[in-house]
C-alpha cells in the first residue's frame, strides 16, 4: 500500500466510477481495480458496491475515505515542507471570495507570477463558509474571506475593511424590497448573510432568494431589475455600478466586514506559501496607507 493507492481510491470516490477515474488519473481500469483490491485484502472487507453504472462506497468505505483524506494531506503537507523548503517552487491552492478575486487579487497574482514563475498557483472562488471548510479538509492552502466566528479557529490576517452597499436598479424602499428578489451568492457568503441579518432585524419583506455562482450573473440580474443585493464599495468604485444603479450604505453594525487571509494554524508552510503571504501582507499596508 503506497500514496497512490489512497489517491486512486479518494477518486473512485468521488467519481463513484472506474473508467471516469482511469482518464482523469491516467492510470489504466486494470491498474485501478488492482490498487482497490488491494486495499479491501489489507483490511479484510470491501470499500465499494458494485453496479451497472459504477460504484459507491460502503459504511466501511465511507469511514476509510476520511482516514485517507487525512493521510494524503499530512503527506502532502510532508512533501512541501521538505521538498519545496528553501526555494519557492511546487503547487500553492488559494480560495477567494468572488468579489475579492475580481478586485483585490489580480495585482497580487501578477506581481506573484512574475517574482515566483516556477510557482504553480491555483485561485478557487467561493463563498466564505465553502471556502473555510475547504481550508479545514486540506484542499485549500489559504483564503481570502470575510471575517466570521468561524475564522476565529484559524490563523487570520486582516486584508481590508470593506463597506457594504445595497446595489438595485431602483431606490431602495420597503415597499419595493416586499416585491423583489434578493439576488446574490450561494450560501455561505458572508455579504448575503449580513443583508439578512440587517432585513431580519428591520423586520423587512421580500420575494425569494435567487442564487448564483458568479458576479456578472448577479449583476445582469440586478441590472434587469430582478432584485437587490449586497456588494462592497470597492467593487461598486471599480466598476462603476453607481453611474447606473442606485445604492445605499448598509447601517456600520452591519455594513463593515474585514475580509482576512486565513489558514490553518498547524500548516507546514512552504517558501512559496510564505512569500504569497509576505505579498498579500504589502498589499494590506497599501490599503491601510491611501
Amino acid at each position: 500500500m503506497d500514496i497512490d493507492d489512497l489517491k486512486i481510491f479518494k477518486m473512485v470516490a468521488e467519481e463513484e466510477n472506474i473508467s471516469k477515474t482511469s482518464v482523469k488519473s491516467g492510470f489504466a481500469q486494470s491498474t485501478i481495480t488492482n490498487k482497490i483490491k488491494k486495499l479491501e485484502n489489507h483490511f479484510g472487507t470491501s470499500f465499494f458496491y458494485r453496479n451497472v453504472t459504477g460504484v459507491k462506497l460502503t459504511p466501511q468505505g465511507r469511514d476509510f475515505l476520511g482516514y485517507a483524506e487525512k493521510i494524503i494531506s499530512v503527506f502532502d503537507e510532508a512533501e512541501k515542507g521538505i521538498k519545496y523548503k528553501d526555494v519557492p517552487s511546487g503547487t500553492i491552492k488559494i480560495g477567494s471570495m468572488e468579489t475579492t478575486a475580481a478586485i483585490r487579487l489580480p495585482e497580487i497574482l501578477m506581481n506573484y507570477s512574475l517574482a515566483f514563475p516556477d510557482v504553480d498557483l491555483f485561485i478557487e472562488t467561493g463563498p466564505t463558509e465553502v471556502l473555510i471548510e475547504k481550508i479545514n479538509n486540506g484542499d485549500l492552502e489559504g483564503a481570502f474571506v470575510a471575517e466570521t466566528e468561524s475564522t476565529n479557529f484559524l490563523n487570520k490576517i486582516i486584508f481590508v475593511k470593506e463597506e457594504l452597499f445595497i446595489v438595485g436598479r431602483h431606490q431602495f424602499s420597503r415597499e419595493i424590497l416586499a416585491e423583489s428578489n434578493i439576488v446574490t451568492f450561494k450560501k455561505g457568503c458572508s455579504y448575503r448573510n449580513q443583508f439578512q441579518k440587517w432585513m431580519l432585524k428591520e423586520n423587512l419583506n421580500y420575494r425569494r432568494v435567487l442564487e448564483f455562482g458568479s458576479l456578472e450573473a448577479i449583476l445582469g440580474c440586478v441590472r434587469a431589475g430582478l432584485g437587490y443585493t449586497v456588494l462592497p464599495l470597492s467593487v461598486i468604485d471599480r466598476m462603476g455600478l453607481d453611474k447606473d444603479l442606485k445604492i445605499k450604505k448598509l447601517p456600520k453594525e452591519f455594513g463593515e466586514l474585514n475580509t482576512v487571509f486565513v489558514y490553518k494554524k498547524n500548516l507546514s508552510e512552504t517558501k512559496a506559501f510564505t512569500e504569497f503571504i509576505n505579498l498579500a501582507q504589502e498589499r494590506r499596508l497599501k490599503y491601510e496607507n491611501n
